[in-house]
């Protein structure tokens, strides 16, 4: 399963978790990429998706990850504005 979190002391993350094939479960979420930057709007999950890949049983995953504004946006995150990134992670079985 992937999906974006994050805690009190971190950006919103993309991270994944699951069952091993012998039915153990990861201990925690493990975090494939770190968010970058505070986002500062209501709007967010569009893109989130996890699939088999049937030629090595591997998995890939595409979650949303808070991305850092760039320093010529006109818009500062204290105002609403928010950028989001999109990171393709393959998790190996």
């Amino acid at each position: 399963m992937g999906f974006s979190g994050s805690r009190g002391t971190e950006y919103i993350g993309a991270f994944y978790t699951g069952r091993l094939a012998n039915g153990s479960l990861i201990d925690r979420p493990v975090l494939i990429q770190a968010g970058r930057h505070y986002f500062g709007s209501l709007y967010w999950g569009d893109y989130s998706y996890t699939s088999l890949d049937p030629v090595d049983g591997s998995f890939w995953t595409v979650q949303l990850y808070a991305e850092m504004l760039s320093p010529l946006d006109p818009c500062p995150p204290q105002t609403g504005c928010a950028r989001w990134g999109t990171w393709v992670g393959k998790i190996n079985k």
